[in-house]
């Protein structure tokens, strides 16, 4: 057998290996994503609204959900991901990081303002 027959071979296998430890992943997650739909928690559906369980229905594998005012039933399926939820704490901190933002831009707006032949100047 050539060398390169060889490595090519070895190649086809290192890629299953990859490919059952990715599917074995992959099942894991749906697992868990699946044990935690309870009613109540806050998920982002596959088409990315976000939205409550309100509840599920494990025959039909049918989950009703609201968004705002509205009430859908959807498939399981449709749910991609659990959204994590947040401490005050760390809305605390994202708000006074905004804020500082939000002051940074409209001093360099008062700024630009202010001087709007400053750039002409040598």
């Amino acid at each position: 057998m050539d060398p390169l027959m060889l490595m090519l071979l070895v190649l086809l296998g290192v890629m299953i290996v990859f490919a059952f430890i990715n599917g074995r992943k992959r099942k894991k997650a749906m697992e868990k994503l699946r044990e935690n739909m309870n009613p109540g928690v806050e998920v982002m559906l596959g088409s990315g609204i976000y939205a409550t369980i309100v509840s599920v229905n494990e025959t039909t594998q049918r989950a009703r959900v609201r968004t705002g005012e509205a009430v859908i039933e959807v498939h399981t399926g449709a749910i991609a991901q659990l959204v994590p939820t947040t401490n005050a704490a760390d809305v605390a901190a994202d708000e006074s990081v905004v804020a500082a933002a939000e002051t940074g831009d409209q001093v360099a707006e008062n700024n630009a303002t202010e001087t709007p032949n400053s750039a002409n100047k040598p």
